[in-house]
């Protein structure tokens, strides 16, 4: 063989818009991209070196990236790179994970197609997208899985899902709570399945902004399981850079200084039996949805709980044929839609909400009403799920005005305003940490404000101040 880069084909090397280093060529018919340096890549090299009957594989390979890495450094084209949605010249492609198949949806309608120039980086994780173009399409059966009952909420569910699909716009963070048995987790797998199902499921516990960033190097849509307790303020802060982009750089490897820039720019699922955002930034980018727990009624829709996920996998495709006709609509309508003067903080959500509330024939006004409601009530449902919060509201009614205690005193006193003693933390530190969590929707709501004071000789104390007039 003259060049073992002649084992690669038609090959080509390039670099998206922060940089990073990508190598699209083609394998038994079928087109990949993948970063240079990854183990994507590297799998995908062996396999091509397997089936051409080579012996020493790993040699092989290893000698491939050396020479793309040479003729790495006199790349300059720049290409978009895309994980699964990408939008050019108003026309919007998905990628069904399934070898180069892309769904096309323009003005003109739905097609399937493959296009060379739209490159979407290969993952292993990346699972296929159950739409199949013959499909009737039935989006009204989502609702058999997702138990929504209110139509308002159902509007907004909807406006959340299309969000999550065009790359063009700022996106929001779905935060799903509700008591156990309510169908948090497999809500959010339907979510995750219309919109960028994955073998890494429904993920896990949101504990750390690394958690996010690993998410976002194989995903689209980043899905984060039974996250009740309190995030910290670096991970909100990072999760309200996902919604609207940003970069991330690490190094790629201990044995080189070369950095893995992540584009950072990615819709959010959060689950939990309580909310675990507190900041404005997250509060105000949030689409809260509160289930009920689900009842023998809701099960026997799908013949009973332990058919519930085959049953759904069933109609997932009419449901996917259903919620890309109105991804369509929605594409055709939403730069016409008539805009208020008065947009909230995500106004991208509000104009592809503003077009689904037409195409299904909501009465005017219906999304922002239903979706300011939706934002207030993100501060109440913290008052609403927390013991401690509960208890400073009846303390406040006894208080004639400002009121200091010790954290330890406070935690005595609160005990005595609850009927769920053991809603009430035990230590002095985990009272902070409830404390900072309700305070801001505390003031907001109920007028009732918190103060920290610096820790004296009887150690850190809180300063409780009752509202000066009812709220």
């Amino acid at each position: 063989m003259r060049n073992i880069l002649d084992l690669l084909g038609d090959y080509r090397i390039f670099k998206d818009s922060i940089g990073n280093i990508y190598v699209s060529f083609e394998v038994d018919g079928t087109y990949y991209t993948a970063r240079l340096r990854s183990k994507e890549l590297r799998d995908l090299l062996s396999i091509i070196v397997a089936r051409k009957g080579l012996v020493s594989i790993k040699k092989t390979v290893n000698e491939i990236i050396e020479k793309l890495e040479a003729e790495a450094i006199l790349a300059t084209e720049v290409e978009e790179v895309n994980l699964r949605y990408a939008m050019r010249d108003g026309v919007l492609y998905i990628s069904l994970g399934d070898r180069d198949r892309l769904v096309k949806i323009s003005n003109e309608g739905i097609k399937l197609t493959r296009n060379r120039n739209i490159k979407f980086v290969y993952s292993k994780h990346r699972g296929k997208i159950a739409y199949k173009k013959e499909a009737k399409g039935n989006l009204e059966r989502l609702w058999k899985y997702v138990p929504i009952r209110n139509k308002n909420i159902r509007l907004l569910f909807l406006a959340g899902l299309l969000n999550c699909c065009f790359p063009d716009t700022d996106y929001i963070i779905f935060l799903i709570t509700g008591g156990s048995g309510c169908g948090k987790s497999f809500t959010t797998y339907c979510i995750r399945s219309i919109i960028d199902p994955s073998s890494f499921g429904i993920g896990s516990l949101l504990e750390s902004t690394k958690d996010i960033y690993l998410a976002a190097t194989h995903n689209h849509l980043l899905t984060f399981d039974n996250n009740g307790h309190s995030l910290d303020s670096d991970v909100q802060n990072v999760l309200c850079q996902a919604c609207t982009g940003g970069n991330y750089f690490e190094r790629e490897l201990y044995t080189n200084n070369e950095p893995l820039i992540i584009d950072l720019k990615n819709p959010i699922v959060l689950n939990g039996l309580q909310s675990p955002l507190t900041q404005d930034d997250a509060l105000n980018r949030t689409f809260h949805v509160r289930l009920q727990q689900l009842t023998p009624e809701d099960y026997a829709k799908t013949g009973g709980k332990k058919n519930w996920d085959i049953q759904f996998n069933a109609d997932l495709p009419e449901i996917m044929s259903g919620f890309y006709d109105l991804l369509q609509q929605v594409l055709v309508l939403r730069d016409k839609v008539e805009i208020p003067a008065e947009l909230p903080r995500m106004g991208d959500f509000a104009k592809i909400g503003i077009a689904v509330e037409q195409i299904l024939g909501y009465e005017k006004g219906t999304f922002l009403k239903a979706y300011n409601q939706n934002l207030d009530y993100g501060s109440y449902t913290i008052i609403e799920d927390s013991a401690v919060a509960q208890a400073i509201i009846a303390l406040a009614k006894d208080l004639a005005g400002a009121k200091i205690y010790t954290r330890q005193k406070l935690i005595e006193t609160l005990k005595g305003y609850t009927n769920s003693s053991g809603g009430i933390p035990d230590s002095s530190r985990a009272l902070k940490v409830e404390l900072d969590r309700i305070e801001k929707a505390l003031f907001e709501l109920k007028g009732i404000q918190i103060r920290h004071i610096d820790k004296t000789r009887d150690g850190a104390k809180v300063e409780i101040t009752p509202p000066t007039k009812e709220k």
